[in-house]
């Protein structure tokens, strides 16, 4: 499992924070989010896992090198390419 910590967001609003949570909660490869930690399983992060992920921590501003353990075989190609908007903020 793989630890993200979310305690850093600034939410501008009420429904901001709610919208965060809510796409956190559709997001099936985190297993639970409690006291500002996502947990994640790393065998549930597909691709598609794994854009909504990243997409919900950019947009954030969360740390996302913690996402550079999800890095394997299948999805290193395109995950860790240095042309994605996201790779100075997981591999930098």
């Amino acid at each position: 499992m793989l630890e993200i910590d979310t305690t850093s967001v600034h939410y501008f609003s009420v429904r901001d924070e709610t919208n965060f949570y809510d796409w956190l909660k559709e997001i099936k490869c985190l297993e639970s989010f409690k006291r500002g930690i996502a947990v994640v399983d790393p065998d549930k992060a597909d691709h598609s896992q794994l854009l909504e992920l990243i997409a919900a921590l950019y947009r954030y501003n969360v740390p996302m090198h913690p996402l550079r353990d999800l890095k394997n075989s299948r999805n290193e190609e395109w995950f860790a390419d240095p042309i994605r908007y996201w790779h100075d903020a997981v591999f930098g």
